[in-house]
């Protein structure tokens, strides 16, 4: 049968032939070059490690223990200026590169949530609890933290103004005592938003929520609440900021409710020189944006914020530092929002006694309703 074919058809035998010699071929040649373009690392990473610092000067106070290589500089005190000079001078001395710990610094990341899509729509006043939990070392150690409480209402909220004297005074001119205000909302200092009734009364509502009045218990049992006013044309304003003199109108209205969950970030804050930095370790060729620090930077006067909208918060901004940040803080948390609605009695109970209202009904579960 194979003669008979060959004999019969030789173009179609060639043609089967050429195209099995082909693919044979590329194989060989494909397995050829895996085989040869394979890269082999040989060594020892430990004999080729070098620390920032070859030698470590510290002050002449006495130090215990052992000195990590890794982290040069701690509470140890500092050296002088003119120390570091000699220093230099010192034969053999490539770079001398000071560093001094200045502190811990809170950085405060903008976490903002929508919880437009979680509102009833329908409901006049309503509350939204935003529990959150925070895990780290891959989630094998948690912390579930205080909530914060939303409080959305149609009816008019009226912001904090001024302060007069003893007297709180609010956009549409009401005037409150501060103790009065104190005592309505123990623990927060009074000063919250006002929620006018549909009697004309105004209602203050609490600027925070606690499930204890105990000292040692108010770190962990207290909640932010933040109003917000449901506007006719389906816009929020947010009630819970202090417009300092201007009215209410002000106050920019958003067309979602996004929410800024409070949230603080330690870092720690070192002062180098950065020419003698550059040098030791290039970082200046590690900027990513912005620019490089030069010895002529300065510290920029106190500015102040005058914007009233609520995203992000308004206030007085102190001092600010030139720095360079790292863009990436290799830092293993993430934080997991468990989001509920509270409507009905529940929600009309939040002006007058926000203080204790919230918290045995819904605080730390993952739903409440």
């Amino acid at each position: 049968m194979v003669w008979s074919q060959l004999r019969n058809t030789p173009g179609r035998s060639m043609a089967v032939f050429a195209a099995v010699l082909v693919a044979t071929t590329g194989f060989t040649v494909l397995t050829g070059a895996a085989s040869t373009s394979r890269l082999v690392a040989q060594g020892s990473v430990d004999g080729q490690f070098r620390p920032s610092y070859d030698i470590l000067v510290h002050p002449s106070a006495p130090v215990t223990g052992l000195l990590d290589q890794a982290r040069p500089a701690a509470a140890y005190g500092g050296i002088e200026l003119d120390q570091w000079r000699r220093i230099e001078r010192i034969p053999g001395v490539e770079v001398a590169a000071p560093l001094a710990v200045l502190g811990l610094a809170d950085i405060r990341p903008e976490l903002l949530v929508d919880l437009t899509d979680q509102l009833d729509r329908s409901a006049e006043r309503q509350v939204i609890e935003v529990a959150p939990r925070i895990s780290g070392d891959r989630r094998l150690s948690t912390l579930t933290a205080a909530p914060t409480y939303v409080y959305v209402s149609r009816r008019p909220l009226v912001p904090l103004s001024s302060t007069s004297g003893s007297w709180f005074v609010y956009t549409d001119g009401t005037r409150v005592r501060q103790s009065s205000s104190a005592a309505e909302c123990p623990g927060t200092g009074g000063g919250g938003s006002l929620e006018v009734q549909p009697d004309g009364r105004r209602r203050q509502v609490c600027s925070s929520a606690m499930g204890s009045f105990d000292p040692d218990d108010r770190r962990t049992q207290v909640s932010e609440v933040q109003a917000y006013q449901s506007l006719p044309d389906g816009t929020f304003r947010m009630a819970s900021v202090f417009t300092s003199g201007r009215p209410a109108s002000v106050v920019r209205a958003t067309a979602r409710l996004q929410v800024r969950l409070p949230a603080v970030l330690p870092v720690l804050v070192a002062g180098i020189d950065p020419a003698a930095e550059a040098r030791l370790v290039g970082l200046d060729r590690a900027v990513r944006q912005g620019r490089y620090l030069t010895g002529t930077d300065q510290v920029a006067p106190a500015a102040r914020n005058t914007s009233l909208s609520p995203l992000p918060p308004t206030g007085p901004a102190g001092r600010t530092l030139p720095v360079l940040a790292a863009a990436d803080l290799a830092v293993d948390e993430r934080i997991d929002l468990a989001v509920s609605r509270l409507t009905g009695r529940t929600g009309g109970r939040v002006p007058g006694a926000a203080t204790k209202a919230l918290w045995p009904r819904c605080a730390y579960r993952s739903r409440c309703c």
